[in-house]
């Protein structure tokens, strides 16, 4: 009988939105301890889609600026916004993070989340949460903001962190999936230098 594999604390969220309404969600577990630093595959991390429509009839609000934005991006990040919606609902796709969070990942108490910035894609699924009346399980003080990895990256001089490629920008779960990979990447650097 095979063990089943360790669960992650770690876990960059990304979104992406027209203002305030969430049209996706990407989420990618990610272990950052000595003795284990890795990102979960994309197979096993989230990702899905609401229509605007299911956003804006739950209570999310529309900017326009921000649609005027999405309308400079390439087509095909456009394409991949908007098309193949999974859930019809913002309760749906909010009871699905529920569910993929709980089966992947350790208990919401033990759970750091990660996002660039938190003030952003950590609020706005907080709120998608209230609204769609979905407990959201994870402490306030549980979010991460990875611009500080950043920060350090540059003082470190670790271009390799910085020039990563991220072959899916614009999308939710590509752009979680390279935040990761970044953190995951200062973080290896400096574990050696750290004593626990």
């Amino acid at each position: 009988m095979s063990t089943p594999p360790a669960k992650h604390k770690h876990l960059m969220i990304d979104i992406e939105t027209m203002g305030d309404a969430i049209l996706s969600v990407g989420a990618v577990p990610f272990s950052i301890h000595p003795e284990r630093m890795e990102i979960e595959s994309i197979d096993r991390s989230f990702y899905a889609k609401v229509p605007l429509r299911a956003s804006l009839e739950a209570g999310m609000n529309l900017d326009p600026n921000t649609v005027e934005w999405w309308l400079q991006q390439d087509k095909a990040a456009q394409d991949e916004l908007l098309s193949g919606a999974r859930f019809q609902t913002l309760r749906e796709l909010c009871l699905s993070f529920h569910d993929f969070f709980s089966n992947r990942v350790a208990k919401p108490a033990d759970m750091t989340l990660w996002d660039k910035p938190p003030m952003f894609d950590i609020r706005l699924m907080r709120e998608a949460f209230e609204l769609a009346a979905v407990v959201w399980p994870f402490h306030y003080a549980a979010t991460r903001d990875v611009r500080v990895i950043l920060d350090v990256a540059k003082a470190a001089d670790m271009t390799a962190v910085l020039e990563l490629v991220n072959p899916l920008k614009h999308s939710a779960l590509g752009d979680a999936r390279h935040q990761a990979q970044q953190v995951v990447m200062v973080m290896s650097a400096l574990m050696p230098k750290l004593e626990f």
